[in-house]
């Protein structure tokens, strides 16, 4: 049908061929692939003005996976060490995968992005900041943070 194609609204997905609302399993795997080629468009440009760091050379596909493999296991606080043992597991994709030292290499890449991140959310936006500390041996520091998103 190619008149009628998929329609977004109120964080739905519709439809208009068949005249159903698709599942949010189908919504989700939609937003993960429009994360996905934000990631690799970030890549490609951090690659094109570092092209002498190591990895620059290796398929963008590849890269994306090791990405989304550092990403996630940081996002689940779990040790990137792991990632040696699992790697077996991970290869089943049709990626190679890289030692864990290696893959470190990562995470300032992915720290940059998620600080650019925030900052394009917090452009523009007015905020309040409370500061308190104490004056004792082993000083303890309380830094909050408020702001309202529109929507």
């Amino acid at each position: 049908h190619p008149s009628e194609g998929l329609e977004a609204g109120q964080g739905r997905l519709f439809c208009r061929a068949c005249a159903q609302e698709l599942s949010v399993a189908f919504t989700n795997f939609i937003t993960r692939q429009k994360e996905a080629d934000k990631v690799s468009e970030f890549v490609t440009d951090y690659y094109e003005k570092n092209p002498q760091e190591v990895g620059s050379d290796v398929a963008p596909a590849t890269i994306l996976f090791r990405w989304t493999i550092v990403e996630s296991f940081l996002r689940c606080g779990i040790a990137l060490t792991k990632v040696d043992e699992l790697r077996p597991v991970f290869e089943l994709a049709g990626h190679p995968l890289t030692e864990s030292s290696n893959l470190k290499a990562f995470i300032p890449k992915i720290l940059l992005k998620e600080v650019n991140l925030i900052k394009s959310e917090l452009e523009d936006q007015f905020m309040t900041i409370s500061f308190d500390g104490t004056t004792r041996l082993g000083e303890a520091v309380n830094l909050c943070a408020g702001f309202v998103v529109s929507a």
